[in-house]
Formats: C-alpha cells, sequence, structure tokens
C-alpha cells in the first residue's frame, strides 16, 4: 500500500465514501415489460458503516455487492416495497410449522419423500398373478420420465453427438426396490447406463438427475408421481396418494420370511442426520464457488457464472465491520444513542454456511445492522429442493434475530428485501407475520395487510400507504429543494474532505446534489462522503 492510500484509510477511517451513478433504466427481471421498465437511483460504495446502511435501507435503498440502488417507484413498472418483519411480534404460520416439522422428521432420520405411515406387516408370500398389471403401470411412469429425460439428455454437451441416446434409453426403466437396500423408497429408475458415454461423469449425472426431477415435478405428470434424488445416480418416484395395489403386493413379497408363519414388524433403518449453520466472513472458495454453479445451472439455467461475478455479487461487501473487543467493550455509538453489539458475530456482512452430515448443502447471504439480520441472498443444493431450504433459511434467520434481541434489545427486525405484489415468487414474503412494508413517500412503516390493500385499490400503481395529510401532496419533488439544504453535503476531492458551501456551483453540478438529497434525505446527505474525481 503506498504512503497516499495508508493516508487516506486513516482519514476516511469509518466514515462512509460513495461515488454517485445518478438515476438509470434496465431490464425488470418481474415483469419482463419492457428492456427499460425498472427505474432506480445508484451510488458505487468505497465503504459503509453499518449504521449509515441500516438507516439507507430505511428509506428504500439495498445493495448489490458494492452498489446501492433505490427503486423509483414512481417510474417504474414494478412497485417494490421494502418489507420487514418484527421478530418480536412473529406468529409462525401453519405451513412455516409445517415445515419446520418436516426438516425435523428428516434430520431425525425419516424419508421425508414418503408421507408418514403405519409400520408395515410382514405377509406370507403368496403367488402374484398381477405381473402384467405391474409391468404395464411401470412402463407408463418410465415412459413419463424418460420423455423429460431424453429432452434433457439431449440438449447436454456431452451427448450432442452421441448417436447411441436411444441404446442408452432402453436400458433405464422405473422398477421396484427392495427396501432394505433402498431405505425405504418403492420406486426408483437409475441413470447409470449414460455412463457408456465415457464422457459422462458423475458431475453430468448430477445435473441431468437435478434438472429431470425440477422438469417432472413442475409438469402435468407431478400431479400423480413425485421425483427426488437419490445415491448412486438413482431417482426415486413416490406415487402421490395411495400407493397402487399391485406394487404393495409386489412390495410386500419381497420382505417375506420365508421360514415365518406369523405376522412380523418390519423395522425401518434410522440416520439420524447432523445439520449445523456456521457464520463467517463472506468468501470465494471452491466449496462455495461450486455449490453457486451448481444452483444456478439447475435453478436457472444458467451457465454463465465466473467466479469474478461471484465475487462481485455475493462476496464483495462495502460494509465496514464492527466486532466485540476490549476497547469498545461491545458497545457501539450512533446517532441515536449507544447500542450493543452482537457478540457471536458484531455487524457486517457475512455467510451463514449450511451442512448437513459435513456437506455443504446451502449459503445465506446476510449482512447484520443495528437493528435487523437483512438477508441479501440464498443459494442451495438442487439435490436438497425437497427440504424446502428456502424457507428453512428465512425460519432460521428469523429465529437467530429472537436470540440476538435478548442482548440486543434494537435487534429486532428482519428485512427480506423488497416485496412486489404483481410477482408471485414474492409472495411467500408475505407469509411471515407481522410484517410491514415501507411508504415510499413518508418512509413510515405501515402494517403489510393495510399497505397491500391500497397497493390492490390503486391497481399495483406508485402508491402512499401513510397518510400525514391527505390534502397535502408529499411526493418528493427536488424542485422543492434549496441551495441551503445542499450547503453541508460533504466531498472528497483530491483526498480532501470540502463542504458544498466551499464551492461555486454551475447549475449541472446543483441539479446532481438535489437528485442526491433527495433519495438521501437530510440526514444521510450530510453523512456520506460523495468522493469526486
Amino acid at each position: 500500500m503506498s504512503k497516499k492510500s495508508t493516508t487516506l484509510t486513516s482519514k476516511f477511517n469509518n466514515k462512509s465514501i460513495v461515488q454517485l451513478s445518478g438515476y438509470y433504466s434496465s431490464e425488470c427481471h418481474y415483469c419482463n415489460a419492457s428492456k427499460t421498465g425498472r427505474s432506480s437511483y445508484g451510488m458505487s460504495v468505497v465503504q459503509l458503516t453499518v449504521e449509515d446502511y441500516q438507516d439507507l435501507i430505511d428509506i428504500g435503498w439495498r445493495r448489490s455487492g458494492q452498489f446501492l440502488y433505490k427503486p423509483d417507484n414512481s417510474k417504474a413498472c414494478c412497485q417494490h416495497n421494502t418489507i420487514r418483519l418484527d421478530v418480536r411480534q412473529y406468529k409462525p404460520s401453519k405451513d412455516s410449522r409445517k415445515t419446520v416439522n418436516k426438516f425435523n422428521r428428516f434430520l431425525n432420520g425419516e424419508d421425508i419423500k414418503q408421507q408418514p405411515k403405519q409400520l408395515q406387516q410382514q405377509q406370507l408370500e403368496q403367488p402374484n398373478n398381477n405381473n402384467n398389471s405391474i409391468d404395464n403401470l411401470l412402463s407408463d411412469i418410465t415412459n413419463q420420465i424418460k420423455s423429460i429425460l431424453k429432452e434433457v439428455v439431449g440438449s447436454n454437451e456431452v451427448f450432442l453427438n452421441d448417436s447411441n441416446i436411444d441404446v442408452y434409453m432402453n436400458n433405464i426403466n422405473v422398477k421396484v426396490n427392495h427396501l432394505k437396500k433402498m431405505k425405504d423408497n418403492q420406486l426408483s429408475l437409475s441413470l447409470s447406463p449414460l455412463k457408456k458415454n465415457k464422457m459422462c461423469t458423475d458431475t453430468v449425472l448430477d445435473e441431468i438427475s437435478s434438472k429431470v426431477v425440477l422438469q417432472f415435478n413442475s409438469s402435468q405428470n407431478g400431479i400423480r408421481y413425485r421425483l427426488s434424488n437419490s445415491s448412486n445416480h438413482f431417482i426415486n418416484v413416490e406415487p402421490l396418494g395411495d400407493i397402487p395395489l399391485e406394487i404393495k403386493e409386489k412390495i410386500s413379497s419381497k420382505h417375506v420370511l420365508p421360514s415365518s408363519n406369523v405376522v412380523t414388524e418390519v423395522p425401518v433403518p434410522r440416520n439420524t442426520h447432523k445439520f449445523e449453520i456456521t457464520t463467517e466472513n463472506p468468501q470465494c472458495n471452491e466449496e462455495v464457488y461450486q455449490l453457486y454453479c451448481k444452483y444456478q445451472r439447475v435453478i436457472h439455467n444458467d451457465n454463465d457464472t465466473s467466479k469474478e461475478g461471484f465475487t462481485r455479487f455475493l462476496v464483495d461487501s462495502p460494509l465496514i465491520n464492527v466486532s466485540v473487543n476490549a476497547s469498545n467493550k461491545g458497545m457501539m455509538p450512533t446517532r441515536k444513542g449507544m447500542i450493543s453489539i452482537p457478540s457471536e458475530s458484531g455487524f457486517g456482512s457475512f455467510h451463514q454456511k449450511y451442512r448437513l452430515d459435513g456437506k455443504l448443502i446451502a449459503v445465506a447471504v446476510i449482512d447484520i445492522l443495528p437493528n435487523c439480520l437483512s438477508s441479501v441472498y440464498f443459494f442451495y443444493d438442487p439435490d436438497f429442493q425437497n427440504l424446502c431450504l428456502g424457507k428453512i433459511s428465512a425460519i432460521k434467520e428469523i429465529e437467530w434475530v429472537k436470540n440476538a434481541e435478548k442482548k440486543c434489545k434494537q435487534l429486532s427486525y428482519y428485512y427480506m428485501g423488497y416485496y412486489i405484489h404483481t410477482c408471485q415468487k414474492m409472495k411467500y414474503k408475505g407469509t411471515f407475520q407481522k410484517s410491514y412494508l415501507l411508504c415510499p413517500v413518508t418512509y413510515k412503516w405501515v402494517d403489510f395487510d393495510t399497505a397491500v390493500n391500497l397497493l390492490i385499490q390503486n391497481k399495483n400503481k406508485f402508491t402512499q400507504f401513510y397518510q400525514i395529510d391527505k390534502s397535502v401532496n408529499t411526493i418528493s419533488n427536488n424542485n422543492n429543494i434549496n441551495k441551503n439544504d445542499l450547503q453541508n453535503i460533504k466531498l472528497i476531492i483530491s483526498g480532501e474532505i470540502i463542504t458544498i458551501s466551499e464551492l461555486k456551483l454551475n447549475p449541472s453540478f446543483l441539479s446532481i446534489m438535489k437528485e442526491y438529497y433527495d433519495n438521501c434525505g437530510s440526514v444521510l446527505s450530510k453523512e456520506l462522503h460523495i468522493m469526486i474525481k
């Protein structure tokens, strides 16, 4: 580090430094209305205190890596409204309780792909005259799966020039399992015949298996049967509802004890799983990066995931970490007074790593701020999608805040980013209650149901949730900002801090400063430092 850089770092220690980008338009990925349907104001960040970022997200800002942006809802095609949950008022929904119970049953050894059953009884082996019926049934299921499998395999680059795909397919069939070998899964098919292609590695088979499961379960076929990935390149098939009698009988016939003349219970194997979550500083190691790539390929059909892009998006952060040490004794001064620092983590950006039996299965990217845990992103191993890890992560993050709030009273909120009422994928956020939406005009928090009803009444257009005075239009307008409001804005020019009051402003620069003031407000516009190149 040069002497000049060292001097700058020392001079701007614990100060927020930004570079303005201004207003910009981009493609909206929620409604795909147009290439420029999303309007935002943005700024790049050199460094940012956790207090300043807390105040920024409380007026509608969010970060993506080291870039901050604030949607302009008055011009945007979709309304982006910040949503937060007060953990002190949190009441788990029925769906959340079911998700947790299902996850816990899995950890205790239960095969969560199966509906809970009474212990099965052994029956004496009897001749089975329904073989033709069974074969027809299994053939039908096989054809349904193979119609998707062939499409997935044919689009994989390993098989693009392989003329033997049909030969491989002929050897892939749904079969009835032996329960003791397959851990209580009744039907499965093996993808091992595909390995006759010498270029088909285990990784390629895992990707093919995950895509087939995802496409099948989301198709019409998924109404009757549910697929899930298993070990050794098997795909398990779970009939939804009652299992056909013929298959039940065949399963029973495989488990008779020929020397027994009495009915005997079949022991169900139980394997307790070890699950743990660790909170660590963000890093792009091979384990985390490969998990992200797999998630992007299978879930989002995205094969263009560079390490540099991943690092910019989910590792780099402008936040200045604050940890408990001997000098601060676990307390931090803020504009509103002294607050407690969570001793387990401190404040800043982190990766929460989810491990199952030592294997990394998910990563939650989070920011821990003075008043909240802010969820940034979550990615997981598609092989474990049946565990509903997205819901589990939200529940675990809420649990983390509840525990932190016991010692840090001000840290009592869980921020879930933006809520977009017209986007179906966002609806799950509203199931966590009691939640609030941020009014884009007054920056007051409004009860979720009240705010959503106002949005609906206004046909999902720009809506003011909190009315100070209905006779007054409170929408921001930088034409109402005068030069005196801008006097204390801090600039960094040639390594020195000066205020606007020391400069002669031309009309163009004055307009830029008004936009900045309008989007950051009277307090933050004086706290942040704008670097001018």
